[in-house]
């Protein structure tokens, strides 16, 4: 029970932390989630209408992101790494006009 708490509380900083950077970052960004019935709660990452990504964390605890741009789903170990990365990737995530 207590690590189902501890997952809660990261959830929500998650959420916060995101939307933070989100609008210091690139106001233009938007971060919504859905539960998906695979991968549970799925955040995604929008440049308008255009979905740039998603990620997610995964049964085995490490978290998952996903780009438009890869086939291959890149792994974090840790919340935070999953933060600092999709900082990362914005720029290379943003379409290019």
């Amino acid at each position: 029970m207590l690590q189902h708490s501890h997952l809660v509380t990261i959830d929500e900083q998650l959420d916060a932390y995101i939307e933070a950077q989100s609008q210091e970052i690139a106001p233009e960004i938007e971060i919504d989630s859905t539960q998906d019935r695979d991968f549970g709660e799925l955040y995604r990452v929008w440049h308008g209408s255009y979905l740039l990504g998603t990620f997610y964390q995964a049964l085995d605890g490490l978290w998952m992101i996903q780009s438009n741009h890869n086939d291959s789903p890149i792994r974090c170990n840790t919340a935070a790494e999953a933060h600092l990365l999709i900082q990362r990737l914005l720029d290379y995530w943003l379409p290019t006009q």
